[in-house]
């Protein structure tokens, strides 16, 4: 099967890369096959749900969520296996909110007895009982360029081989419509041993160092193993960075759905938040790259480009994008495209259990976590 890919080998701090390349994409069709089925956490209970932050737990054979619910300030966790509520605490019990601490922008559930909250400038490891250690991080004074946090799309991650948490990372002191604010790590490690940072050579897509995108700069990273994946949401590159040998494989990962390439946003209208909404919506954008080990595939959700007039003088918004679907073999080959038409699902809240992609159903409210499954067939 033929593989594109470039592939860099990093030494030392920073990269300096040529003018961006657009991998080309790598399409072999294949006949795949799915059911969906509705899925309802613990429906019986009839608990409400407001949430933003998750992780997922596979253990034994069952799959498990952790759940930061903002409906009377809980930390909760499901058994997605048995469909059952098995813990609930006050978030209160564990973690404090001030000022200075600010609210909570990250989990991660590596175990029963290593449960990750971030925050503003602290992240607290805990237990289904009790706070076990914290660490400082941030500078609150300002004076530090690095910010370490994460910005929605690139939920921190513990590593345990080498103890370090990995976190999105963003120059604090840069414009976000200038140069220099693309030209640093978009992620970092730090080490829960010594506290040592080290900043990874990751860094934006070349073409935020050619124009300007407005919104459309979102970092989306997920974890397979000891490797990264990063999609840049106006690149359709798929750039994966391997922690054991310091390498990068760029692979193409261009949906058959984009009509158009994405049109920079004039910098006379950084400061203009309703034009660059509209900007989002009527350029294409890539979002998050989830690997299904229990399948070996990799699914990677687009959002198809929009106008924002229709011909009746209606406009759209982003909630009108087609949401598309794209499934990957091992080696990022483009297998299968599905079009889920609006926005029904939210890509961030979508993960794969052993049960199959769980796409978060789009809902007026969220009173309930429901969702459709949608199962590859062997």
């Amino acid at each position: 099967m033929l593989i594109i890919a470039y592939i860099l080998v990093i030494s030392g701090c920073r990269q300096q890369l040529n003018l961006y390349n657009e991998v080309p994409t790598i399409s072999s069709p294949e006949k795949l096959e799915y059911t969906i089925k509705p899925f309802q956490l613990d429906a019986g209970i009839n608990d409400t749900f407001k949430f933003k932050w998750y992780s997922i737990l596979h253990k034994n054979d069952e799959d498990f969520i952790f759940i930061h619910n903002l409906v009377k300030d809980r930390f909760q966790i499901y058994n997605l296996s048995s469909n059952t509520k098995i813990y609930e605490q006050p978030r209160l019990n564990y973690i404090a909110g001030s000022e200075n601490f600010d609210e909570i922008n990250s989990v991660y559930f590596h175990d029963f007895d290593s449960i990750f909250i971030a925050q503003e400038y602290l992240i607290t490891l805990m237990d289904t009982s009790k706070v076990l250690s914290s660490i400082s991080i941030n500078d609150p004074t300002g004076k530090s360029k690095l910010h370490y946090r994460n910005y929605d799309h690139a939920p921190i991650y513990y590593d345990p081989i080498d103890t370090s948490i990995q976190i999105e990372t963003k120059c604090i002191k840069c414009y976000q419509h200038s140069k220099k604010f693309y030209e640093n790590p978009v992620e970092s490690a730090i080490n829960l041993n010594d506290l040592s940072v080290s900043n990874f050579p990751i860094f934006y897509s070349k073409l935020y160092l050619n124009n300007y995108y407005g919104f459309n700069n979102h970092v989306h990273r997920s974890i397979k193993e000891r490797t990264s994946i990063y999609s840049f949401s106006m690149d359709s590159n798929i750039y994966v960075f391997n922690k054991n040998d310091s390498s990068i494989n760029i692979f193409g990962g261009k949906s058959q759905y984009q009509n158009s390439s994405v049109q920079p946003l004039l910098k006379k209208n950084k400061y203009s938040t309703d034009l660059k909404f509209e900007h989002l919506t009527t350029n294409p954008y890539y979002n998050k790259v989830i690997f299904d080990k229990f399948r070996g595939y990799y699914y990677r959700f687009f959002s198809k480009e929009i106008p924002l007039k229709n011909s009746d003088g209606t406009y759209n918004s982003w909630g009108d994008k087609e949401l598309v679907l794209m499934i990957f073999d091992t080696e990022f080959n483009l297998l299968k495209e599905i079009n889920f038409g609006q926005h029904k699902y939210n890509p961030y809240r979508s993960f794969v259990a052993k049960e199959g992609l769980f796409l978060f159903i789009v809902g007026k409210g969220n009173e309930a976590l429901k969702f459709n499954i949608l199962t590859l067939k062997e």
